[in-house]
């Protein structure tokens, strides 16, 4: 649960930029991302986490966020997480599933369950920062791989590992993210999807 809570503070960094590509690395014009970051107006979002290890392969840990942005500057957060049941517990499953509902008001108060891990999924920053990262684009698809040094300054926060980052936007307007890394062994993945 440690390792879910870290992992969705780091998407207060839910974008930034990533490798790959036609263009010399930070040469490309960042400006149509920030422009379609600034044109997005979030009414919507998903956020789903897979957590995956070297031990239990065959049983990855995956947390799903269905968030609603509210007009008067609040959100509403229906979440579905899993976590591993401990040994010694009477249980036939490797794995238990947790739901439940929260709400952010417009001034980052709470209510509801795992207010830490609810927060961060709520909370988009931007920061597309060239010299912390190692970018590229193709058709409207920013890469960047990002090292764990700055993923702070990239992300809005940070993540004890290098992080590859892929922004995608269409019509001017961003329609997902998706974060790679690996921590402890475990490798995770974040993918995002907004309806603007």
């Amino acid at each position: 649960m440690k390792r879910l809570i870290a992992i969705l503070l780091a998407l207060t960094l839910v974008f930034a930029l990533a490798s790959c590509g036609k263009k010399a690395e930070n040469t490309i014009n960042l400006e149509p991302y920030t422009s379609a970051i600034a044109n997005t107006s979030l009414k919507n979002a998903t956020v789903e986490i897979t957590q995956t290890n070297d031990f239990l392969p065959d049983y990855p840990l995956v947390a799903r966020y269905e968030i609603t942005y509210n007009n008067d500057g609040s959100a509403t957060v229906n979440y579905t997480y899993m976590e591993y049941v401990e040994i010694g517990e009477d249980s036939d499953s490797i794995t238990n599933t947790i739901s439940g509902y929260a709400t952010i008001s417009a001034d980052g108060t709470v209510s509801g369950n795992i207010s830490a891990t609810v927060t961060a999924a709520a909370s988009v920053n931007f920061n597309l920062d060239a010299s912390k990262m190692a970018a590229s684009e193709d058709h409207g698809i920013l890469r960047a791989n990002i090292s764990a040094a700055n993923t702070a300054a990239v992300l809005g926060g940070a993540i004890g590992a290098d992080v590859v980052f892929t922004l995608s936007t269409a019509n001017n307007t961003v329609t997902g993210a998706t974060i790679n890394y690996t921590l402890d062994g475990a490798a995770y993945e974040i993918v995002c999807s907004y309806n603007g």
